[in-house]
């Protein structure tokens, strides 16, 4: 997406651990009618000028999961970019828009006081703190897999030892049962490992999404 990244995010990086999975989260207002995904999509449909999705921002998960959306489930979408999740989350909650995708941490307080409804996961599995939320898949529309990932990097060529160590910190504390109950309610699943797990992670990702940001022409300042 971006053409002239000032440093490779392989080579440049020294993997440590996976820290947190977050899933995206399509959601509406609650004052509005609709209940699911495939009211979402009726809606869509209906208008000859569709609807209007916020993101935050250009090549975002939100944005990646909202591209995979409109291709999987034929909704005309008119994708609103944002500077970040607040402002976006603002605009659906006063009406501005119509949905938007997000990191579940980021929706809890607003699905918690009721502002916000959730109507699909774009994830493989449903969320545990949601579980009456049905993933996208359930409601028929295939393959919006958007886990949103956070990891810990060290600089290149950071010594053995000192990634061993701090890759030790890092899953002793996730297996911490009150530190990962606090994860899990604020909508993150604890995704510990070792460094060479989160180098092929990171491999996949990259393959993966830049098939997407390619086949659909994503680009920065877009």
């Amino acid at each position: 997406m971006r053409a002239n990244l000032p440093y490779d995010p392989v080579k440049d990086f020294a993997p440590i651990s996976l820290i947190v999975n977050t899933m995206e989260v399509l959601v509406v207002r609650t004052d509005t009618p609709m209940k699911s995904a495939a009211d979402l999509v009726a809606l869509a449909k209906s208008r000859p000028d569709g609807i209007a999705m916020a993101s935050t921002g250009i090549g975002s998960p939100p944005h990646l999961a909202l591209e995979l959306f409109k291709g999987s489930s034929g909704a005309n979408v008119l994708h609103v970019p944002y500077r970040g999740a607040a402002p976006a989350v603002t605009d659906v909650v006063g009406g501005q828009v119509h949905a938007m995708f997000a990191d579940l941490p980021v929706l809890m307080p607003q699905i918690k006081g009721g502002t916000l409804r959730p109507i699909g996961v774009g994830s493989k599995k449903r969320a545990s703190v949601l579980p009456d939320v049905p993933t996208l898949d359930e409601q028929g529309i295939k393959d919006v897999y958007a886990d949103n990932w956070y990891a810990l990097f060290a600089p290149a060529k950071t010594p053995a030892p000192v990634i061993a160590k701090l890759n030790s910190a890092v899953n002793t504390a996730l297996a911490d049962s009150a530190i990962a109950k606090k994860l899990v309610e604020a909508g993150a699943d604890p995704a510990a490992g070792t460094p060479e797990q989160l180098a092929d992670f990171l491999k996949s990702e990259l393959e993966r999404w830049g098939k997407v940001i390619r086949e659909k022409n994503i680009k920065e300042g877009t």
